[in-house]
């Protein structure tokens, strides 16, 4: 709004008293098109009826990740920790694609892998690649290195 306001009152601009112009050269300039020049409009027709109505961004207003629910975080932790040292993250999908665990946690829809992803990383799991120890303590001795 402010752009595009600017752009309409600026006497330097070539958009200087044309609201529609400053309106789509602003909405390029933002990288959107005329969808978006006309929410400029009637934005900035609110704004100027009353000054204290002004857009809000929705960003971060949403709800928290199901991951949040500590008896979810605790259930899946357990199911990994069974499966042994080695997991992935289509075993955690696979294990909140079941029916019954669906049901138990509330859950209306099965995950994606690569939400199964994040979710890994949420709760702390991280790649690693395991070195194989091919030397010991004691691989410089001379017995072991004539051997």
């Amino acid at each position: 709004m402010q752009q595009f306001l600017w752009a309409y009152i600026n006497e330097d601009s070539p958009d200087h008293g044309k609201w529609t112009a400053a309106s789509l050269t602003a909405a390029r300039n933002l990288e959107h098109g005329p969808w978006f020049a006309r929410r400029i409009h009637q934005w900035s027709c609110a704004f100027i009826e009353d000054e204290g109505d002004l857009p809000y961004s929705l960003y971060g207003t949403w709800s928290e990740s199901i991951m949040a629910d500590e008896d979810l975080q605790n259930g899946v932790s357990v199911h990994l920790q069974t499966l042994g040292k080695f997991i992935c993250a289509s075993d955690l999908q696979q294990y909140i694609n079941q029916s019954d665990v669906q049901s138990r946690y509330g859950l209306k829809k099965s995950i994606t892998l690569r939400t199964a992803q994040a979710w890994m990383h949420y709760l702390g799991y991280r790649w690693e690649l395991v070195k194989n120890a091919q030397y010991e303590d004691g691989h410089e001795r001379e017995d072991v290195v004539e051997y």
